[in-house]
Parts: C-alpha cells; sequence; structure tokens
C-alpha cells in the first residue's frame, strides 16, 4: 500500500501513531525495510510484498511533511509562502508565527506530500 492511501483511508494520526509505536526491535533497522502490515497489525522486515503493507520510510516522511506543513500555519500558509519565495527568488522562509526557518526545497516536498496524501494528487493548485 503507497503511504498516501494509507493516510487517505486511516488519516495521519493513524500513520502517526504507528511511526512513533515502532517496537524498539526494529529501532536498529533501516527504515527502507521496516513494514507495516494494515491487516495483521504488525510491524516487520521480513513480509513477503503484498497490498496490505505500507513502508515506513515513507509514511515517516509524509507524517513530517504533515507536521510542517501544520507548524507553518496550514497548508494555505505554505502555499502563500512558496508564492513568495518564487516571486522574491528566496531559497527559504521564516514562520513569523513560530521562528521556523525553512528551505524551498523542504517546503516545496512538504506541499507535494499533503497534496498527495489529501487529495490524491488532484487538486489543481
Amino acid at each position: 500500500m503507497k503511504p498516501e492511501h494509507f493516510i487517505r483511508e486511516y488519516g495521519v494520526d493513524k500513520a502517526r501513531e504507528i511511526v512513533e509505536g515502532i517496537p524498539s526491535k526494529y529501532m536498529e533497522c533501516y527504515y527502507s525495510t521496516l513494514c507495516y502490515c494494515t491487516k495483521a497489525k504488525k510491524y516487520s522486515d521480513r513480509f513477503n510484498p503484498r497490498i496490505e503493507l505500507v513502508n515506513m520510510a515513507d509514511l515517516k516522511r509524509l507524517v513530517e511533511s504533515f507536521d510542517l506543513i501544520e507548524k507553518l500555519g496550514g497548508y494555505g500558509k505554505c502555499k502563500f509562502y512558496m508564492t513568495g519565495m518564487k516571486l522574491n527568488k528566496c531559497d527559504s522562509v521564516k514562520c513569523p508565527k513560530t521562528g521556523l526557518i525553512v528551505s524551498r526545497a523542504a517546503l516545496e516536498i512538504a506541499i507535494n506530500d499533503y497534496r498527495e496524501s489529501i487529495y490524491g494528487g488532484g487538486e489543481n493548485a
């Protein structure tokens, strides 16, 4: 299962719970090989490929993107910041509310992750 599909089906809170709930025995495992089975509701790095699996590295990246969007004031505000950076030819933006400085590249990735997870890539923004 693609991580974007997982978030559309189960929500970002469930994704965060799964990412944060990785058992300690897998902490030394590479996230790229660790999966969560939605059917069996367990983690493993030895599953045979199948539709119920979601890769933890990809899911973790999406959760981090959602967190960044939230810290910057939401999707609309992030799009506003991105437009400002493009118009002013800036490489980063500082959120006035939090003081968080984010690179244009990181914000672009977060916006794309958010759009793909929520809208399935179908939003025309």
